[in-house]
């Protein structure tokens, strides 16, 4: 068998490395590299150090209410998500930067508690997962 075929479980044909679904339908599961979040634990904010790797969530943190007279209207999320390396905190946040592209530069991660701003922005925070590194 060439390197890196695989046998599908369900019929035993033999697939490429990089299919995802044998023709039979049984689907394959990757198990990628890297960094992945700690599994059902929580993450005290307040105890991240400098170097730590996090993720935020997608659709946490502030964002604007949607106008009250338009019916179809969404909320504005104004909050960060995807993966972030921990600079420093302070009492209400995490200053961070991003790991990867596209974002880039200084970040800040509100973590304080739920108020509305002077302006209206629903600060809220952002929930957060701790990242650690796969042993390989």
């Amino acid at each position: 068998m060439p390197r890196g075929m695989k046998i599908c479980e369900k019929c035993g044909r033999k697939t490429g490395p990089r299919k995802k679904v044998c023709e039979c339908g049984h689907k394959f599961y990757f198990v990628p590299k890297g960094l992945k979040p700690q599994a059902g634990k929580q993450v005290n904010w307040k105890e991240l150090t400098r170097g730590d790797e996090i993720k935020v969530i997608q659709g946490s943190g502030p964002y604007w209410p949607k106008d009250k007279t338009d019916e179809e209207g969404e909320d504005i999320p104004m909050g960060y998500f995807g993966r972030y390396k921990v600079s420093r905190i302070d009492a209400t946040g995490i200053h961070a930067y991003p790991i990867k592209a596209p974002e880039s530069g200084h970040c800040y991660i509100f973590m304080g508690k739920e108020t509305i701003s002077k302006t209206g922005m629903v600060m809220r925070p952002h929930k957060i997962r701790k990242l650690k590194r796969r042993e390989t």
